[in-house]
């Protein structure tokens, strides 16, 4: 079978379907009482399909709340007026409550979303998902965190502040994508880095600031596309004592000198040519920022990837498609939001780890062989938070499989009112903007912001972290962009001092979006090489007007 072109149900954007695609998903469809159920080609493109996943995930907005079971103050992500409970994590791993209390029979005079999200509604969600955590609670899907605050999707890490996907870093602020480095800043798809600031698509460097896709560098400022270097300065070789004398032209302490050169940069990054993919040793891959993996397709952001489509922030998994998070490990894997730890067979499911086996269930862990269920753990043939026997579950499933198949809902998955979130508190507003018309007209939820606390007139922050004093830290500072107000911590603060960098202007959040618009989307574009003209599949839009290069003449570049 040869690819084929679909139209989304909805957007209308035309999309194509690869024979790839087919395959995985024939090798996909479970089997049942002795009957295999094909899961049917999506009726929604890639990016509509990830939208759908991202709903569920809220990374940084954290709310002060009542646990509903224990009656104590808690911080989570779900807001204080969410219709359903929400418990401590303690108290939600904890045995003061019985998800089987919420079972209930199929009714097959009803379509199946409708009464799984009546589960969903009953049945208590956890506040937070942290592990192994020392003195690091205002987190979000995190791990063996000491002394950290505002990460999300983070591990082993200390004396970290606002951040995302860090792992094995310590005394970083301000990172997005950062893998086992020191003292940075302001840093993006970074890699062993050490005492950098405003770096970004760079590894193995040190003692450096301003550097843009850079290898091996140690003391370079203002750099783009170099290897193996040192003293440079906006790409010109100096001395070491010209190096040093020529860097004081930029007191860096200094916000309004910050901007300045970010400018600078941003206007200097137009003449240097990108690479059309960044990955490390691949076999026949498509997508951005990936390594060691082979025969994947249309991923982003992952590593060991196996025969694997549209899959982001995922590692090390083989024969999975449509996931979004995290892997490690994980096969046979289908339409899944943040799934893993060493997961298999998992299907059209959100939240679940350790598991095999699961089709259309939430936060369940440590289970197989469950349908439509939400918050168990350690069980086994569950239907709807049911216990049955093996052979009748098997059964009661195909009936319930070909239920779902009548009304067209068999293959998809959960719609998005289903996540009880709003759309503009999760990670599918920071990737795919919309307006709350559009949301609500999909079915989908929205959650008015309130409105930002103003405390008398906007306070002065001085230019130079040097004319700062600790009193900066009584402050409710309003961000430039959206007026909404924060605060600066003692340990940050700290840390501006140490590095000699200056107070930040914007909210965390817009911070965060400001981080995310320096990477490259969650999509492809057919273009040709600007230099040799090779037909390439790359992240980069049409947009883009800097040089892309393949990989052969980025080598050569560079190299």
């Amino acid at each position: 079978m040869s690819s084929f072109t679909k139209s989304c149900r909805q957007c209308q954007q035309v999309f194509t379907v690869d024979e790839i695609d087919v395959e995985l998903l024939s090798k996909l469809s479970p089997t049942f009482a002795g009957k295999s159920f094909a899961i049917p080609i999506p009726t929604l493109c890639p990016e509509c399909r990830e939208q759908q996943r991202l709903v569920w995930r809220n990374e940084r907005k954290l709310y002060n709340r009542i646990c509903d079971l224990t009656k104590k103050d808690i911080i989570s992500v779900h807001a204080p007026d969410k219709s359903y409970p929400v418990y401590s994590s303690e108290a939600w791993w904890g045995d003061g409550w019985d998800p089987f209390s919420y079972g209930k029979d199929f009714d097959f005079s009803r379509p199946f979303f409708d009464q799984l999200k009546e589960l969903f509604e009953q049945v208590p969600r956890a506040a937070l998902y942290n592990q192994n955590n020392v003195n690091s609670e205002y987190n979000q899907s995190t791990g063996n965190l000491k002394n950290c605050y505002l990460l999300a999707g983070a591990d082993y890490d200390e004396d970290c502040y606002y951040g995302n996907y860090l792992f094995y870093c310590r005394n970083c602020v301000d990172g997005l994508n950062l893998q086992n480095c020191e003292l940075c800043y302001e840093c993006v798809d970074a890699e062993n880095c050490y005492n950098c600031s405003f770096c970004f698509d760079s590894s193995n460097c040190r003692d450096s600031k301003f550097l843009y896709s850079c290898r091996n560098c140690s003391n370079c400022f203002g750099c783009v596309n170099l290897a193996n270097k040192q003293h440079c300065f906006f790409n010109e070789q100096l001395s070491e004592a010209e190096y040093k004398k020529r860097i004081t032209e930029f007191d860096l302490s200094k916000y309004s000198v910050v901007k300045d050169v970010d400018k600078l940069m941003q206007e200097r990054l137009q003449k240097y040519p990108v690479r059309y993919m960044r990955g490390t040793a691949n076999e026949n891959v498509s997508g951005d920022s990936l390594s060691h993996s082979k025969q994947s397709h249309y991923c982003f952001d992952g590593a060991k990837l196996e025969n694997c489509n549209y899959c982001v922030f995922f590692y090390q998994a083989k024969d999975c498609m449509d996931i979004f998070a995290w892997g490690m490990s994980a096969e046979l894997c289908y339409s899944c939001m943040e799934v893993g730890g060493g997961t298999s067979n998992m299907l059209f499911s959100a939240t679940c780890f350790s598991s095999h086996n699961l089709l259309y269930s939430f936060q369940c862990h440590n289970s197989s062989h469950c349908f439509g269920c939400s918050g168990l753990r350690h069980k086994q043939y569950c239907i709807f938070n049911k216990q049955y026997s093996k052979e009748d579950y098997e059964m009661l499933v195909s009936q319930i499989i070909a239920h779902m198949g009548k009304a067209k809902e068999w293959g998809e998955f959960f719609p998005m009112a289903l996540s009880g979130f709003g759309y503009d508190e999760t990670i599918a507003q920071d990737y795919y903007p919309r307006d709350q018309k559009d949301i609500l007209a999909l079915g989908g939820l929205w959650r008015d912001e309130d409105e930002a606390k103003i405390y008398g007139e906007k306070p002065v922050v001085a230019d130079s972290i040097h004319d700062i004093g600790d009193d900066i830290l009584q402050e409710t500072l309003l961000c430039e962009l959206c007026s909404k107000s924060y605060r600066i911590i003692p340990q940050e603060l700290a840390f501006y001092q140490r590095q000699f960098l200056p107070i930040p202007r914007l909210c965390f959040s817009h911070r965060y979006l400001a981080r995310l618009s320096k990477r490259t989307p969650h999509k492809l574009w057919d273009r040709h090489c600007d230099n040799c003209k090779k037909a390439i599949v790359t992240a980069m839009s049409p947009e883009v007007k800097r040089p892309v290069y393949c990989e052969t003449c980025y080598q050569q570049l560079v190299y």
